[in-house]
């Protein structure tokens, strides 16, 4: 609703697509909570191995900036805030999964 409250009072412009673009940031975010919030208190049951790979491939998003009018790296504002979130969201839940403790009230998968 909201982005076609936007296109109607301002057309099809880029800047109609930013607030579009922060609200689904937003919406990734809550709905990468409980995630985070069982890699923390019961980092057993999440699969460490598939969790290194996402962050293995974030840290590729991060270097794959494309160039724009000769410059190496120009980063653009949805480059910055996607890949950085991802970047973050990833570091966060395998910091989790490799370094936290066991948790005892929980039963893990083997």
């Amino acid at each position: 609703p909201l982005w076609l409250f936007l296109r109607q009072e301002y057309g099809d412009i880029a800047g109609v697509a930013i607030p579009i673009f922060l609200l689904n940031m937003f919406v990734d975010f809550l709905g990468a909570l409980p995630t985070i919030g069982k890699s923390w208190s019961h980092p057993e049951t999440e699969n460490k191995m598939a969790w290194l790979f996402c962050l293995h491939g974030n840290v590729f998003n991060l270097v794959a900036v494309t160039e724009k009018k000769g410059s190496i790296f120009q980063w653009e504002f949805v480059d910055l805030v996607w890949n950085g979130w991802m970047f973050f969201a990833s570091v966060l839940i395998v910091s989790f999964v490799l370094f936290r403790p066991r948790s005892t009230s929980f039963p893990s998968e083997t």
